[in-house]
């Protein structure tokens, strides 16, 4: 379709525009309001160049201008962002509201996990404080030298901070050849292989020598009571308490709850 005048209505009282002529811009004493309204295009044809430029001279339009309304299928407002009075041609761009909106104005139950894109809230965008999750694939090779080069989970979180472990599950993806092991169990630590568990005694008979896919879980120990020098900016890290497995071709994806918490010395 296209623009049909008799439902563009100027709404501000002085013919202002133009008035004054300014280096980069045609309005000086304020952009004046125009409204729109049309059943028959829609807001992304409403949008388009040179749409208004039938208003351009007989409304006097001028760069700065607002143009607000209703399109067959959204509201929209733009902003006249060039201007040719003698061509007739006119270009907008679209308007958006700037400045932070605070939780008083949100209504109660407007948003909810259906309303939020996949992957539009991770733990690197929340608050350190918040409880946060990450997955870490342990190869085939990690798991093999496990016992002797613990893998890490967490990153050591920073000065005067301290991960704090929350539970963790642990996917054996299973390819083809199972691990074997005598006794050999692991668990999450801080730092290294001497540091202390801060998950109890993660049991791999039938989890890591699994001939299919399999899940274990890896809570919290009770009391993990440890020196300040030996938690704080300290990473948490997955460790083989036994001796090192053998054979076996399956990666394990370990998922981690925790939070970091301020120790404040």
């Amino acid at each position: 379709m296209a623009f049909n005048i008799d439902r563009f209505t100027r709404t501000t009282l002085a013919f202002n525009s133009g008035a004054i002529t300014l280096a980069d811009s045609s309005v000086a004493n304020g952009p004046a309001l125009f409204t729109y309204a049309t059943a028959d295009d829609t807001a992304a044809e409403v949008a388009a160049a040179n749409y208004f430029g039938g208003a351009s001279a007989a409304y006097d339009l001028a760069v700065g201008d607002i143009i607000m309304g209703n399109a067959s299928d959204a509201s929209f407002a733009l902003k006249i962002a060039t201007i040719d009075r003698a061509a007739g041609t006119a270009t907008t761009v679209s308007m958006s509201l700037t400045g932070a909106a605070d939780t008083a104005n949100i209504v109660d139950s407007a948003i909810t996990t259906a309303k939020i894109a996949d992957d539009a809230v991770t733990s690197a965008k929340v608050d350190e404080g918040l409880i946060q999750t990450v997955t870490v694939t342990v190869s085939t090779g990690e798991l093999l030298a496990l016992a002797t080069t613990p893998k890490e989970l967490v990153a050591a979180p920073g000065a005067d901070k301290v991960v704090q472990f929350l539970g963790a599950q642990l996917v054996l993806n299973y390819a083809g050849v199972a691990y074997t092991e005598s006794g050999d169990n692991m668990a999450i630590k801080y730092e290294n292989a001497s540091g202390v568990a801060v998950s109890d005694t993660i049991e791999c008979t039938g989890f890591i020598d699994a001939t299919a896919d399999t899940l274990t879980n890896a809570v919290p120990v009770k009391d993990a009571i440890v020196a300040a020098s030996g938690c704080v900016n300290k990473a948490l890290v997955l460790d083989n308490i036994g001796s090192n497995f053998a054979a076996g071709t399956s990666p394990v994806d370990v998922v981690v709850a925790y939070k970091v918490v301020t120790a404040g010395l």
